[in-house]
């Protein structure tokens, strides 16, 4: 169980989308601060939404998160490392975040759209049937 604060507030388990989508557009940034990732849908979902995002260079997060572009890439298990970047994200001037936010989705959309994704996943399987043969 959570605990809430004047700045943060737990919600327990939400699994309705359109609430979901609430909060990544009412968040400034999203955290996720793991010491082991496969490709984090929670990065994509938040970067979708314009969230910019502080995550440990673990499994895929670097290619999702783009170090003082879409968020900051930080190294897992330290503190002093992740507060500082809490700090710069919260020192973000106005155009500075919407600079973040854009590219976040910029991004995205360039990178893991689905039509981007089932091309290169058509690209994948044509070289391994070329390889095999």
């Amino acid at each position: 169980e959570g605990v809430d604060t004047d700045r943060t507030r737990w919600h327990g388990v939400v699994r309705d989308v359109d609430r979901i989508r609430e909060f990544y557009r009412g968040a400034d940034v999203l955290v996720l601060p793991s010491y082991s990732e496969g490709m984090a849908t929670v990065l994509l979902e938040a970067m979708q939404a314009g969230t910019p995002c502080i995550a440990t260079d673990v499994g895929a997060s670097r290619e999702v998160v783009i170090d003082g572009r879409t968020g900051w890439l930080i190294q897992p298990g330290s503190i002093s490392v992740l507060t500082e970047a809490m700090r710069q994200a919260m020192a973000l001037k106005d155009e500075d975040y919407l600079r973040f936010s854009g590219e976040c989705i910029a991004h995205l959309n360039d990178n893991f759209s689905a039509a981007v994704v089932n091309r290169r996943l058509e690209e994948l399987l044509r070289e391994v049937i070329v390889n095999r043969n």
